[in-house]
């Protein structure tokens, strides 16, 4: 699968278009060189939480931070402090550009996020991923 917008189309914020990758993994493609600020930030929390309580179970994110141009700190704090471990198995941020690498560093470095976070190469490492988390939270077997 192409690290492009793949999937179902399923809706979008003020910077992000939202695609289905499976049943409970949205994939999220921000507009190309897009800030990542506080109304984006919470945008995009209230679309993935949404998503994750209509469906009745939780879900991956992943998300191309590669189309990202900056993120500032109280979109970092609202990704932190608001994304919901209940509702949300865990975020993997697709870098590989090196601008992509250090916002997901910044973030990391400097947040204490409520949900599972790791950077990745590319969707077939993110679900992988995703898989193992569904599976941990399954007792082990990923359903």
């Amino acid at each position: 699968m192409s690290d492009e917008a793949s999937g179902s189309p399923l809706g979008s914020t003020v910077n992000t278009e939202y695609f289905l990758l499976a049943p409970d993994v949205l994939l999220g493609v921000p507009y190309t060189n897009s800030l990542d600020d506080e109304v984006s930030a919470q945008a995009n929390t209230a679309f993935q939480l949404g998503y994750a309580s209509s469906i009745g179970k939780p879900c991956g994110i992943v998300i191309l931070a590669d189309r990202l141009a900056s993120q500032d700190a109280s979109a970092r704090r609202i990704y932190a402090e608001q994304m919901d471990p209940a509702r949300i198995l865990g975020t993997a941020l697709i870098v590989n550009s090196p601008l992509a690498r250090a916002i997901g560093s910044f973030f990391l470095g400097l947040t204490r996020p409520r949900v599972k976070l790791k950077m990745v190469s590319s969707i077939d490492d993110a679900l992988a991923w995703i898989d193992g988390l569904r599976a941990e939270r399954n007792g082990g077997h990923d359903t």
